[in-house]
């Protein structure tokens, strides 16, 4: 199989090539998942779209950015600017009325958005 390939059909079913970008040659291990009934629709409306597999597999699979540390915090230790800090990057805007608020919104708020 050609190492850049990303997505193969068989038997029916198609599954993705996890490893494809560190793949050298034809005879290079392959680590694969299948894809759920979901993803292959997705795949099929991209690729309808003119997507590109690479961009393809990045929609399905994305990468979290090398160095990016998850922590859990305790919302209710963080101060009203640390909310307004946390939701101004979470809806990637600044809205001056979100300043008005008090602490206790800004927290319910927070935990709408993030789910």
């Amino acid at each position: 199989m050609h190492p850049k390939t990303r997505f193969v059909r068989q038997d029916g079913r198609m599954f993705a090539i996890l490893n494809w970008r560190i793949r050298q040659a034809d005879d290079d291990a392959i680590v694969s998942e299948f894809l759920t009934r979901q993803e292959e629709q997705l795949y099929i409306s991209l690729k309808a779209g003119g997507y590109d597999e690479a961009a393809i597999f990045d929609r399905l699979f994305p990468i979290e950015a090398p160095g990016a540390l998850k922590v859990q915090l305790d919302i209710d230790m963080l101060t009203k600017g640390q909310l307004l800090y946390l939701l101004i990057n979470r809806l990637e805007v600044s809205l001056p009325s979100l300043r008005e608020m008090n602490r206790k919104d800004l927290k319910q708020l927070y935990i709408r958005i993030a789910g």
